[in-house]
């Protein structure tokens, strides 16, 4: 390490340098997010801090701003807040005298280590080279957690309502505001699950709890299907699932009904849950029990077509009548007297013919892309 006072440009490209030596780069967003970061703490002659860490992030980065006013609170109005208290902080560490982000000693005690070396692992989870601002925020924000935890302020209250204000990003900043009133946890989740395609902006408030819990089981929705059947007990009707997931499973797939895991306390709540969260559905329409078909399943086909997601209608080949609602649709007919093998083979047909899927190689696990 150089014995001259820092600058934020030398820190900057210690920070390359560093990052570039252990085989990563930074993306765009999270250089801005960076550079803005040292340019303020050198303009404040402050060695940055969490604060300022999260006021760059508040400033610079979309994907948090974007997370942050999804749990209602207000970025430009924290970073706002944040900037004000930054003059009243006395007695720190002057930003010349702080260590740069390739320090090797005491890495677990400098924010800048500290924070670079979490974001570069959570890069690495994900098998990508490539830090992103999303990394560094998910760092920040575990890194925070991390230390209430050696404070034993996390998960030993009484009462887990007296831990509220220390799991806020209002905490983090270090001063209260209204518009930082957002759970950290909550934003570590939408941060993490960012990357899997999905977007919470069309999920209704009631189901973002529900559907973020849905996403820690499922973290690549787009890889599941809510199967739209009577929940029924008899052999033919397991028969009939496990057709399903076979088929799925074979293309890595994953076939999820409503019944199997409840995240939500109400039924209604946890059957649109599914519907929202997954990336496609398959509906079954049977006469096993009752001649008449399930009005249940023409009403969630109907709402996940309202969601402009790919549903597959199989029929059983000997139900005459249908809902009129459903008019006008294709139905792929099986036989319920050999379930398996026609459910497979017109599943696996409706998979590649919707080019949801990467096809099997025969005769090998390779798989190739159903498009070529």
């Amino acid at each position: 390490m150089s014995d001259e006072a820092l600058t934020s440009d030398f820190v900057l490209e210690d920070l390359r340098r560093y990052v570039a030596s252990n085989g990563f780069s930074l993306s765009p967003q999270l250089e801005e997010v960076l550079l803005h970061v040292e340019r303020l703490a050198e303009e404040l002659a402050l060695d940055p801090y969490p604060s300022l860490f999260m006021l760059g992030l508040l400033e610079k980065s979309p994907r948090l701003r974007e997370a942050v006013r999804m749990l209602r609170g207000d970025p430009d109005e924290g970073a706002r807040v944040v900037r004000e208290d930054l003059a009243d902080y006395p007695d720190l560490e002057p930003y010349s005298e702080g260590v740069p982000y390739s320090h090797p000693e005491e890495r677990d005690f400098w924010e800048r280590t500290v924070l670079i070396d979490r974001t570069i692992e959570k890069a690495a989870v994900d098998d990508r080279r490539e830090l992103l601002d999303t990394d560094f925020a998910r760092a920040l924000i575990e890194r925070q957690l991390s230390l209430l935890r050696k404070e034993n302020l996390d998960g030993t209250w009484k009462d887990r309502a007296l831990q509220a204000p220390y799991v806020m990003l209002a905490h983090i900043a270090n001063i209260f505001d209204e518009s930082l009133a957002v759970n950290v946890r909550d934003i570590n989740r939408l941060l993490r699950h960012e990357r899997s395609e999905f977007s919470l902006a069309a999920v209704p408030d009631e189901l973002r709890e529900p559907v973020l819990r849905f996403l820690d089981d499922h973290p690549e929705p787009r890889r599941t299907a809510f199967v739209m059947m009577e929940f029924g007990t008899t052999p033919l009707h397991k028969e009939i699932f496990a057709a399903i997931r076979t088929a799925l499973a074979a293309f890595g797939l994953e076939a999820l009904r409503a019944d199997q895991k409840s995240y939500s306390d109400q039924l209604g709540a946890n059957i649109k849950t599914y519907m929202y969260a997954c990336g496609f559905g398959v509906a079954v329409f049977e006469r096993l029990t009752n001649e008449v078909h399930n009005a249940n399943v023409t009403y969630e086909v109907g709402y996940m077509q309202a969601l402009a997601k790919p549903v597959c209608l199989l029929k059983d080949s000997t139900l005459r009548g249908l809902s009129t609602d459903l008019t006008g649709n294709i139905y792929l007919p099986f036989d319920v007297q050999s379930a398996r093998d026609s459910i497979l083979t017109q599943l696996r047909g409706w998979l590649e013919q919707q080019k949801l899927v990467m096809r099997p190689v025969r005769g090998s696990r390779r798989i190739e892309s159903v498009s070529q």
